[in-house]
């Protein structure tokens, strides 16, 4: 079965989590783009995948033009986020194949 998302441009790890001391917790702006998320999924009929192997096809379109991003920092963000509404737990993820669309940038960036 194959679905097409269009998630809103992620948080980059740098900026998803925060440390206090010994304690790692979730970001504001983590926590706004998990936010957003969820609102994209409101009144959506997209099927949740308990225990299935999940392979996932995925193309950046960023904001701008720039070439200098690290396409890495930005899925942990967008996997965490899709735990409730694709799939149980990202570990159900087996095959991720990334693309950085530079030449085709979207207003507010997409995924």
């Amino acid at each position: 079965m194959e679905i097409k998302l269009y998630l809103p441009w992620p948080v980059s790890v740098n900026l998803y989590y925060r440390r206090a001391g010994y304690k790692v917790y979730l970001s504001p702006k983590g926590r706004a783009y998990k936010a957003n998320v969820a609102d994209y999924f409101k009144g959506r009929d997209v099927p949740i995948f308990p225990e299935e192997r999940i392979y996932l096809d995925v193309k950046y379109h960023p904001p701008d033009r720039r070439e200098k991003r690290d396409v890495d920092n930005f899925s942990k963000c967008w996997m965490d986020s899709l735990i409730g509404f694709l799939y149980t737990d990202d570990s159900q993820v087996k095959k991720l194949h990334q693309e950085m669309l530079t030449d085709t940038p979207k207003k507010g960036g997409q995924v």
